[in-house]
């Protein structure tokens, strides 16, 4: 299992600021064809399963660069994201996005019952013990909460 350190490196290279999208994206404009697309390729989105409603408390841990903060805001949602890259979040911080810097990967850095959507794509595989960490989960979900 790689240190905190090691993945904090990898993804800094992996996407940068520069990769940062603030605004929706073809995709979003577009649902029928986003869908057909991950419906040929198996590819996963959030955006064809986490449904929302204006107010919906979210969070996007491990948001990446991904258009998904841009998609859930302009649909109404309340979405917040989390990432371990020090650039993306200051990059999003900057476009006005409440995104936290993940330091540690054993706590969540909100609040107890603060959500009511927490989904996050490719990253338990990178927990190195999920368990605690689903508890973490459950810790800043609402009651009733979801996650994905």
């Amino acid at each position: 299992m790689p240190t905190f350190e090691q993945l904090q490196s990898y993804y800094a290279t992996y996407s940068t600021s520069d990769d940062v999208n603030v605004a929706p994206s073809h995709g979003t404009r577009h649902d029928w064809l986003r869908r057909w697309y991950h419906l040929l390729t198996g590819d996963v989105d959030p955006r064809d399963f986490v449904a929302v409603s204006r107010g919906t408390r979210i969070l996007d841990y491990g948001c990446g660069a991904a258009p998904y903060l841009g998609h859930f805001r302009a649909r109404g949602a309340n979405i917040s994201g989390a990432e371990i890259t020090p650039a993306i979040v200051s990059t999003y911080r900057a476009a006005g996005f409440d995104v936290a810097l993940i330091d540690n990967m054993e706590r969540i850095p909100f609040p107890d019952g603060e959500f009511d959507i927490v989904y996050m794509m490719q990253v338990i595989e990178h927990i190195a013990h999920p368990h605690e960490f689903l508890s973490e989960v459950r810790r800043i979900l609402r009651p009733g909460g979801w996650c994905f």
